[in-house]
């Protein structure tokens, strides 16, 4: 299209856009606004022989049908002109977005159904030179903006579609291969597990489960609300590191299906990396949108089709898990801009969620959380569940507090979420009004910073300590990790400074809790230790060990450690204070893990609350308990882990090469955390080193048995002469040694730091 000049003035964003971003009216907890944004504008612009009016009709009406009722029927964007001149057109119009002009409102829209329009494959047999010779054709027509003709013939093609049927095995070997040798190791390993679907029908029920999966926007509790003015955006310039290389980057490093588009991550970095100058161009195309939305308040309808996402019902039990796969690009752009911001997220975080960038962070948490657990004064470790966390987390409250604790991210987390997200089942589309999508590369940062608060407020009282107290308990640990270090025959530098507490950094730019003005007034420790709490849970007749928490999250999954009428105190203040952020815990998923002698004390404290008291139990991918458990627990990883070396063995006797690479890259490092996070009997994963040994590696070979010496020499790095199939017998207790190694101190802070 042909912009006929730059957009002039500047619309409302209507209702809560129409706000000054730094404006204090939200100190006294009145409902928060968000920045205003300039309405877009798609009327004064022709493209080719068709007027603006005209075409965004045409692409709005292409967009509505391709994204509800369109199968996945693309051909690979072949070389050549043909393929240039599609990315050009894409580098273009995404380009249009990034200036603001006439063509911003159908921008994204235009680029998102370039796939279905352009790319729909004539037939199954169809060939690239054929294919080539369709999208010449097909980009005349773009051009000219004949998008109702193109959408007439992708409609019959669509329509021609067969539906698929169950593959055999030698289809399966040939499927295997070929997800393998373009890099979706993820989509060739799920095969392996017998073709099982854990897609739901769309039956009635599974409308209704995902209706309520999507509710409409919770109501805004003040108290949730962090208060005070919002701090001062940032300067622009922190962005430039987002570059066409970061770009890039990220696009070589995103992997997996598509969104609404139909484009997958390989058809993305094939478009930014095997064109030459109109790859270098769309590159810099995306890098202006990424700049954009993390320096300005856009327009929601605008950008709308870059936040859809498909909706995929996944068995969950009994229920349903909505799973949202976004776009690509938008995955893209959001990886790049964390990446930027990696050092502000995690600063923002800090020890009080880990999965804000910190690196090994579920590991620390696992380490930590299991040394605490078999600590003589701990009595029960509590992992609490929440119901649908990311579905129904409160949208507003989040945007707002986060707008508090990490202004570099805020302007992207409102451009994305400020309205409802549009997400597309097979024929039926639900809006997502509240929480967050899982198909964005933000989603996980959002949620650890909306539950900073929450966390902060619900842990924050402990005994008061001295200064000398912490450097005496500091040396001490440090005592302790010297004698465990001689012990394991490890050589690492320690830390020889007591380390500060979690919140050091949290209160450095939020107002002390007893402050009248209070950040988090709601949990000040006056309200923890007021009236209303039980008399049964009197504070004045619990000495220091009983006073003491241990609390870390990673995400939604929220744990704490101590004594059982202190971890109690802990469950009742996250039961009454996590709904209004959108935090809704759910007893019956919940467990307590309890030392066995003090499993009647625990029913007692516990009785009437519907956690489950054990003595074992699953945390963050480990076990964490009595060791009964945790050896049921590897019994049954390590029976599913073999089973699946096995099925890869079939496949590796007509695939050998994909075999080999799935092995390596992806199925061998699905026990590796289990090693690194648990100590255990490295002679419990021989199952899998019989498979790997008996089945999976003379498959490979033609058939030929292996002895002792050459098993070794398999499992050598390769360039060392081997193919590094590692024996995982043999590589079990080093991996544990290295993952305590590398977690030494997010696990430190979180034993000392004691919330």
């Amino acid at each position: 299209g042909e912009s006929e000049g730059e957009g002039e003035g500047e619309g409302e964003g209507g209702g809560d856009a129409i706000a000054d971003s730094n404006s204090d009216n939200n100190a006294d907890h009145e409902i928060p606004v968000l920045p205003p944004f300039q309405k877009t504008s798609s009327e004064n612009y022709k493209w080719g022989e068709t007027d603006g009016i005209s075409a965004s009709e045409q692409i709005n009406a292409a967009y509505e049908i391709v994204v509800l009722k369109f199968r996945k029927n693309c051909f690979n964007l072949p070389s050549g002109h043909a393929g240039k001149s599609f990315v050009v057109e894409q580098g273009k119009l995404l380009k249009c977005w990034a200036t603001a002009n006439h063509l911003e409102a159908i921008a994204f829209k235009a680029v998102l159904v370039m796939d279905h329009l352009l790319l729909q494959k004539p037939n199954h047999s169809s060939g690239s030179k054929e294919h080539s010779k369709i999208l010449e054709r097909r980009m005349a027509q773009w051009q000219k903006g004949q998008i109702a003709e193109l959408l007439d013939e992708a409609v019959q093609l669509q329509d021609r579609l067969k539906s698929r049927k169950p593959m055999s095995q030698d289809q399966l070997s040939s499927t295997f291969a070929k997800l393998m040798f373009v890099g979706k190791v993820n989509a060739a390993l799920r095969l392996l597990d017998q073709q099982r679907s854990f897609v739901r029908d769309m039956t009635l029920k599974t409308q209704a489960e995902l209706d309520i999966l999507h509710p409409e926007p919770a109501p805004l509790d003040p108290e949730s609300l962090i208060a005070g003015p919002f701090p001062k955006l940032p300067h622009s310039i922190i962005f430039d590191s987002i570059t066409a290389d970061a770009i890039k980057s990220s696009a070589l490093k995103t992997k997996n299906s598509g969104g609404p588009s139909g484009a997958d991550a390989e058809a993305w970095r094939r478009r930014v990396c095997s064109f030459g100058t109109a790859s270098q161009s769309l590159l810099e195309a995306m890098a202006l949108v990424a700049k954009r939305l993390c320096t300005e308040a856009v327009d929601p309808t605008g950008i709308a089709a870059l936040l859809a996402a498909r909706l995929v019902p996944l068995s969950k039990g009994e229920g349903t898990r909505p799973v949202a796969i976004g776009e690509v690009l938008r995955r893209i752009i959001g990886k790049t801009i964390m990446t930027c911001l990696r050092d502000e997220v995690a600063v923002a975080a800090g020890m009080l969620n880990l999965s804000a960038g910190q690196k090994a962070g579920a590991e620390a948490i696992v380490h930590a959380m299991t040394e605490i657990f078999e600590q003589d004064e701990t009595d029960a470790l509590l992992l609490v569940d929440g119901t649908s966390a990311f579905q129904l987390l409160n949208r507003r409250a989040a945007i707002h507090n986060i707008r508090h604790l990490c202004p570099e991210i805020s302007l992207v987390v409102i451009n994305f979420y400020r309205v409802g997200t549009r997400l597309f089942a097979i024929g039926i589309e639900y809006t997502s009004a509240e929480g967050t999508a899982q198909g964005c590369s933000i989603a996980m940062t959002m949620y650890a910073l909306a539950v900073v608060p929450l966390a902060y407020g619900i842990g924050t009282w402990n005994p008061e300590k001295n200064e000398s107290d912490n450097e005496d308990e500091s040396e001490h640990d440090d005592e302790n990790d010297e004698n465990e270090e001689e012990k394991e025959n490890e050589s690492i530098e320690l830390i020889s400074t007591p380390v500060p507490t979690p919140l050091s950094q949290l209160t450095s730019f939020l107002p002390a809790p007893s402050s009248p003005t209070s950040s988090l007034r709601a949990f000040s420790p006056s309200s923890i230790d007021s009236q209303e709490i039980d008399e049964e849970y009197d504070w004045t007749d619990w000495n220091e060990a009983e006073r003491r928490l241990w609390q870390a999250w990673f995400a939604d999954d929220a744990q704490a450690a101590g004594k059982l009428r202190r971890l109690r105190i802990w469950w009742d203040r996250l039961v009454e204070h996590g709904p209004p952020y959108g935090y809704h815990p759910n007893a019956q998923k919940t467990v307590l893990i309890v030392k066995e002698h003090l499993m009647d004390e625990a029913q007692r404290i516990f009785d009437g609350t519907g956690v489950k008291i054990i003595s074992g139990s699953r945390d963050l991918g480990a076990a964490i308990g009595s060791e009964k458990f945790k050896s049921e627990f590897m019994e049954a990883k390590v029976s599913k882990w073999a089973n699946q070396v096995e099925a890869l063995a079939e496949i590796a006797s007509t695939q050998p090469h994909a075999a080999y690479a799935a092995f390596t890259h992806g199925l061998q490092h699905r026990w590796t955390y289990c090693q690194r996070t648990m100590k255990v009997d490295p002679e419990v994963f021989q199952p899998i080193e019989d498979a790997i040994r008996d089945s999976l590696i003379p498959k490979m070979i033609d058939d030929i048995p292996l002895n002792k010496n050459e098993r070794f020499l398999f499992a050598l790095p390769v360039k060392q002469g081997g193919l590094a199939i590692k024996n995982p017998v043999m590589i079990a207790p080093y991996q544990h040694i290295d993952s305590k190694k590398l977690t030494t101190q997010l696990r430190k802070r979180l034993m000392l730091g004691r919330v």
